[in-house]
């Protein structure tokens, strides 16, 4: 929770009694806030460190241990920093739990972005890039959706840099393989909607359907003021719309996948 952009707090849940306990307090900061990213295994989920303006400031992400933390000790594991100001910052661990990929998209005036996808330790060490984008190419989202495979959101601007499309693509993880983009879709410039992976959780099946063969978006298009969920094929081809609202009257947005 981050009240009044000046209180970070994190809280765990015990599912099974109902009980909240306090792990963290972060009081009187107005520049930074603390948020909760995704777990890493049953014990550790990563935390980051970021600007509450954008572009934000280098971001810091850490590890803590559910089992240890205290707001008097903490125990942040300061796993990565970003080296720059960020237009936009993404990361998510491999389904083993060994490996943390990161993608970051510096903005520029010349060229117009700047988006590097690392991957190192998942608890920290050495990183190594496997994936430098184009000046036109920002990579917004980052999720992995298996041992070899990242689903990525992007814009991708034309040669002036007066319009962009959004785009989604796979990108191959596998060591010493060409990380071998593929575009699964693109929109048109002409399209003002912003789409989004699930915003609320990283795991696979929130993102991706369980058999592997579909991906689902969020949409919201801020001239006609509606909200959508979409379908696409992880083959590529259109996305279809599968639930949509009428203009400012409600909110819709992904949960997961079942297997009906």
């Amino acid at each position: 929770v981050d009240t009044n952009h000046n209180t970070s707090q994190i809280s765990l849940l015990n599912v099974a009694s109902g009980s909240l306990h306090q792990l963290f307090l972060d009081q009187n900061d107005t520049l930074y806030d603390y948020s909760v990213v995704t777990w890493l295994d049953n014990t550790n989920f990563y935390v980051i460190k970021q600007g509450t303006s954008a572009p934000t400031p280098p971001a810091t992400v850490f590890l803590m241990n559910a089992s240890t933390a205290t707001v008097a000790h903490p125990g942040l594991v300061n796993i990565l920093t970003t080296n720059t100001r960020l237009s936009d910052f993404s990361l998510d661990s491999s389904p083993d739990g060994t490996r943390l990929y990161s993608s970051s998209c510096l903005l520029a005036n010349s060229p117009l972005f700047s988006t590097t996808i690392m991957a190192g330790p998942a608890a920290g060490g050495a990183r190594t890039t496997f994936f430098q984008g184009t000046p036109q190419d920002c990579v917004q989202v980052l999720r992995v959706i298996s041992s070899n495979k990242l689903l990525v959101v992007a814009q991708v601007a034309t040669e002036a840099g007066n319009a962009f499309s959004n785009d989604v693509w796979t990108i191959n993880t596998t060591p010493g393989a060409s990380y071998n983009v593929v575009s699964l879709l693109s929109v048109s410039p002409d399209d003002s909607t912003r789409y989004d992976l699930n915003e609320t959780t990283q795991f696979s099946w929130s993102n991706v359907s369980r058999d592997g063969s579909s991906y689902a978006l969020q949409a919201i298009n801020p001239a006609a003021n509606t909200q959508s969920i979409l379908i696409g094929s992880l083959n590529g081809g259109n996305a279809q719309v599968v639930a949509s609202t009428n203009s400012g009257l409600s909110m819709v947005s992904l949960a997961g996948w079942t297997t009906m």
